[in-house]
């Protein structure tokens, strides 16, 4: 069974935006998308709405196990000189895995492979209940149970505590994702983002790579 991984980071006052997006484009994607075939997809996100996590990564694995794999825990253990430096200056970096429990799809094409049907925003936000509400015009709406997790803030451990789900749901646009927030209303959602796409990746496991 694939998992999703998702990924709230803020470059904070200690990185400057060229540095964070040059560490992430050309060193961290690509140490996992261009040589983990258990990596399906990724892409990040930029928030639409204030707040302290700008960005989101998102990515689909094959199984959740390849969060325990070396292959996949050697990277975080040995990181280059340059990523371990910057991770301590980040403001913000929340890891998030998570099971997949539903998937809804309209039926039109839609995901986060690099492709013309890439999506272009999202809804995203924490559920006490695996029932989210049912917004028409989404693409497609992800139910996901948290497994595991980690925060981070300027390179210090910091306890958390997340709700149970989390629900992605996916749009053509940022103004659908942008309408179906402002009508959610429910004290059981929490944590509610709308993201517009900043890049797709190319991958091993696509077979698309330069």
């Amino acid at each position: 069974m694939s998992a999703f991984f998702l990924v709230f980071s803020e470059p904070g006052g200690r990185v400057s935006l060229d540095e964070f997006q040059d560490w992430y484009n050309n060193e961290h994607i690509p140490l996992r998308l261009n040589h983990l075939p258990q990596f399906l997809s990724g892409a990040r996100y930029q928030s639409t709405d204030p707040g302290d996590d700008t960005w989101l990564s998102i990515y689909q694995v094959t199984h959740p196990d390849i969060f325990s794999h070396p292959s996949y825990t050697t990277l975080r253990e040995n990181r280059s000189p340059r990523e371990a430096d910057l991770v301590k200056r980040l403001a913000l970096l929340d890891r998030r895995c998570y099971h997949i429990v539903n998937v809804a799809s309209s039926g039109v094409p839609c995901g986060f492979e690099l492709g013309e049907h890439t999506t272009q925003a999202l809804l995203t936000y924490a559920s006490t209940t695996d029932k989210p509400p049912s917004i028409p015009s989404s693409l497609r709406t992800h139910v996901l149970s948290l497994f595991d997790h980690s925060t981070m803030k300027h390179g210090a451990t910091v306890s958390t505590d997340y709700p149970e789900y989390h629900v992605v749901h996916e749009f053509a646009n940022v103004a659908d994702a942008t309408t179906a927030a402002s009508l959610i209303d429910d004290p059981q959602l929490t944590q509610v983002k709308t993201f517009k796409l900043y890049r797709a990746y190319p991958c091993v496991a696509q077979g698309n790579l330069p």
